[in-house]
């Protein structure tokens, strides 16, 4: 059974995806989720995603363990 992420569902081809063009698609489709759901987007020419992205990948953790170690990160101090 593929996974899916926010209603997309991924296929064993996207592995020849580049990383950039899968995020583009989610931050698109998460995009248009959100002003499905009656939500008011930026306005002025601000957007709803930041232009930039970090991905990371981990293997061999609990999802547990996982949620922990985000949930215990401290915000950048202002």
């Amino acid at each position: 059974m593929s996974p899916k992420i926010l209603g997309f569902k991924f296929e064993e081809s996207v592995r020849d995806l580049q990383l950039s063009k899968i995020v583009n698609a989610l931050k698109g489709l998460s995009s248009r989720r959100y002003g499905q759901a009656g939500f008011k987007k930026p306005r002025n020419g601000k957007a709803l995603w930041s232009p930039s992205y970090f991905a990371v990948s981990v293997e061999g953790a609990p999802i547990e363990v996982l949620i922990k170690y985000i949930k215990e990160q401290q915000r950048p101090k202002k």
